[in-house]
């Protein structure tokens, strides 16, 4: 039902989602001599030496993360006749986004390349609008079901 304000806010959460995954969300730069690296949200790419190698987990969790959000935000849309799962749903892929933010704080900042340091870029806020999306097309959810309520009290 695309004429409800939640629905949009959603798909632009989902939009944000995926653009989340596709951009670079920071980038460790040598403090001395050295290779510079990206963080993606599955891997972390040397610029300037490909023969690096990082183990695959602590990276792809936010990946992990970010996919199991995609597939939930659409199925959270279609879901518009129950309202209260739909409600439920939205608080469950704000938990994932809280997750995401905790997860790259931990990845970024606490478990860093040696001899680097770390800048997030601007990619690694988009899970945080995506979080501030979920939570307002939550209080709509909620509202249109408090009106419904209202409504059938009124019958």
């Amino acid at each position: 039902m695309i004429q409800r304000i939640q629905t949009l806010f959603l798909l632009l959460a989902f939009i944000v989602v995926v653009l989340c995954l596709a951009l670079p969300i920071g980038r460790y730069i040598a403090m001395g001599e050295g290779a510079d690296f990206i963080l993606y949200n599955n891997q972390v790419y040397a610029i300037s030496d490909s023969n690096i190698l990082f183990p695959l987990y602590p990276y792809a969790i936010l990946a992990i993360l970010l996919l199991l959000a995609c597939p939930l935000t659409l199925w959270t849309i279609f879901k518009y006749k129950n309202r209260m799962l739909q409600a439920m749903l939205c608080s469950s892929l704000m938990v994932l986004m809280i997750l995401w933010v905790a997860w790259y704080v931990y990845v970024g900042y606490c478990r860093g390349i040696e001899g680097t340091a770390f800048h997030p870029s601007f990619a690694a806020v988009l899970p945080v609008i995506a979080l501030i999306l979920y939570a307002m097309a939550r209080r709509g959810i909620l509202s249109d079901e408090k009106r419904v309520r209202d409504a059938d009290r009124i019958r």
